[in-house]
């Protein structure tokens, strides 16, 4: 099974009907289920007597039950084993009062890590695409822009994200937004 975690990132862990290997999903996200509850680091979320547990089985972790317990979303594909894990609306809203973006980190068309908060300051243009659909051909405009704004105070990240399904169940390319950004040029 696949696991695309809040931040975008890929995860394979042993996984089958709802239920993932306990020691995978720790080693994916930093969550350890504990006498004290689910915690990572200092943070610990009380589970008040939920059952995160797959059938009472410790190795195992009903996917569902956990996320929920920290109040994340998940977006399960069975067909494709991809499961996607998102923040409730309650969370995005908290984390978003203050008017500003919450943490990005993702990769630029280079494969290069890109976290959004070192371009503070800037002008930020981040364009979102799939190989699948046309809009790949805008790629080359996007580039150019790119270009032409090298020294001025901004930035445009271009981004192809790893395992995204379409409605028809076909996964996008892994081979990135480089090769259509360069067939696109000029």
């Amino acid at each position: 099974m696949i696991l695309i975690d809040v931040d975008g990132l890929e995860h394979d862990l042993r996984g089958y009907a709802g239920s993932v290997a306990a020691d995978d999903l720790t080693s994916a996200t930093g969550w350890e289920v504990k006498p004290s509850g689910l915690c990572r680091g200092d943070v610990c979320v009380p589970l008040l007597g939920r059952e995160i547990t797959a059938a009472g089985d410790a190795s195992r972790i009903d996917l569902a039950a956990w996320a929920a317990a920290l109040g994340l979303l998940t977006a399960d594909d069975d067909e494709a084993g991809v499961v996607a894990l998102a923040p409730a609306a309650e969370t995005r809203a908290r984390e978003t009062a203050d008017g500003k973006a919450p943490p990005l980190r993702l990769r630029d068309v280079d494969g290069n890590p890109v976290a959004f908060e070192d371009l503070s300051g800037h002008k930020r243009v981040l364009v979102t695409w799939a190989s699948r659909c046309g809009c790949r051909h805008e790629l080359g405009g996007w580039q150019r822009l790119q270009d032409e704004l090298v020294d001025a105070p901004g930035h445009v990240t271009g981004l192809d994200p790893p395992v995204a399904t379409s409605c028809l169940g076909r996964r996008s390319s892994r081979r990135g937004t480089g090769p259509y950004a360069a067939a696109a040029s000029p």
